[in-house]
């Protein structure tokens, strides 16, 4: 007679009965499916690691401040007070470039100069820019209409660093400068910057609203 405890026959770690009686067919299911749910877990983890090696192949390099020129343009007509700006960066590289977000732009140089404001939700779409490419971002930087510019803060330059991500490395600092004929311009707290996009109007058409 088979051994028992509890009134349940032991077995074997592979499911043979104590005293050589092959597995019953629920046991060899079992097993089956164990082993199947092995080779379904090694499948998926090599997938996973072939698409790992495929966009470490494919990922852009590091964006360093260095491969990028940048380029102020005041949007406002001539005579009126300057709020408006599209800020432009070429890639001098022969690599693609990625841009992720909004620029942290500030309105001065210096960690101590004040940081604008993103307009709203950034696109969570990355901007690439190819080889000689370029991307652009607009900026808002004075909301007062009642006039008495002089009385307020001003910048003569923006700086702007890059926000890290896929593709981005944080590696010194942009420095835009201010447009011909502009040695500074007024700013306030209604100073807002729109995220990087592939073309001017993309760039400029929700600050324009402001």
């Amino acid at each position: 007679m088979p051994a028992v405890r509890g009134g349940r026959q032991r077995r074997r770690p592979d499911g043979h009965r104590l005293g050589g009686e092959e597995p019953v067919e629920e046991e060899r299911l079992a097993l089956r499916r164990h082993g199947h749910r092995r080779e379904q877990h090694a499948r998926r983890r090599d997938r996973g690691q072939r698409r790992n090696r495929r966009r470490q192949r494919h990922r852009p390099p590091g964006l360093q401040a260095a491969d990028l020129t940048t380029a102020v343009e005041l949007q406002d007509a001539s005579g009126e007070t300057p709020r408006h700006f599209l800020l432009t960066v070429t890639n001098g590289s022969k690599s693609p470039c990625v841009l992720n977000d909004a620029p942290q732009v500030r309105l001065g140089a210096g960690d101590d100069a004040p940081v604008v404001e993103p307009l709203g939700e950034p696109d969570t779409e990355p901007v690439v820019v190819e080889g000689g490419g370029k991307g652009y971002a607009g900026l808002y930087v004075f909301g007062n209409d009642e006039g008495g510019e002089a009385e307020y803060d001003q910048a003569d330059r923006f700086t702007a660093t890059l926000v890290a991500g896929e593709g981005t490395e944080l590696s010194g600092t942009l420095v835009f400068h201010l447009p011909r004929g502009l040695r500074s311009v007024s700013y306030d707290d209604a100073a807002r910057v729109n995220g990087w996009a592939g073309t001017e109007g993309l760039a400029m058409r929700p600050v324009s609203q402001l």
